[in-house]
């Protein structure tokens, strides 16, 4: 709050709030799960992710004992198909575990951005009380509403930009 007591800004967590949680669950999560091997190999994304999914599983892994370690990357010299399916079964791993790795969460971003411009996926935008009392307030100039996660925000401008079903 600023001196005078006013608010300054109002914090918004998206999922849950614009976006019912369950759609998030429900929905993305497991969509993303599902096209990560069809995303990497359409797209000759490969060569751009394999190596950064190297890096965060050299990191997953320390501390680990064998048999909690993640499962391992085909090196570079392997063939397509081999780096292709251990980077997609590390990336499994990793949502099973729900860690919030920043090239996890880029990819899921990537995956989730294809589905909205392919239709295969179509979003669900929930205006609530809270969204309508940070829309109040920053068209009166009273504050500014914030955002909680700009993965969550990116999400969320996808779903506004493609397919949005308003209830």
């Amino acid at each position: 709050m600023a001196e005078g007591g006013e608010i300054e800004c109002v914090l918004l967590d998206i999922e849950g709030t614009t976006t019912p949680i369950s759609f998030v669950a429900d929905v993305l999560f497991p969509f993303a799960r599902a096209h990560a091997h069809r995303f990497l190999s359409s797209r000759a994304q490969l060569d751009e992710y394999a190596p950064l999914f190297r890096v965060d599983r050299a990191v997953a892994a320390e501390g680990c004992d064998a048999a909690s370690a993640p499962p391992p990357i085909a090196p570079p010299s392997a063939s397509d198909g081999d780096v292709l399916d251990s980077v997609v079964c590390f990336i499994h791993w990793m949502m099973d575990r729900d860690l919030k790795v920043t090239t996890l969460k880029k990819l899921q971003g990537e995956i989730w951005k294809s589905g909205y411009e392919s239709g295969e996926l179509v979003g669900r935008c929930v205006f609530g009380v809270s969204v309508l009392v940070a829309c109040h307030c920053l068209l009166r100039n009273l504050c500014l509403p914030c955002l909680l996660s700009f993965l969550a925000l990116s999400s969320n401008i996808i779903q506004q930009h493609f397919n949005i079903h308003h209830r």
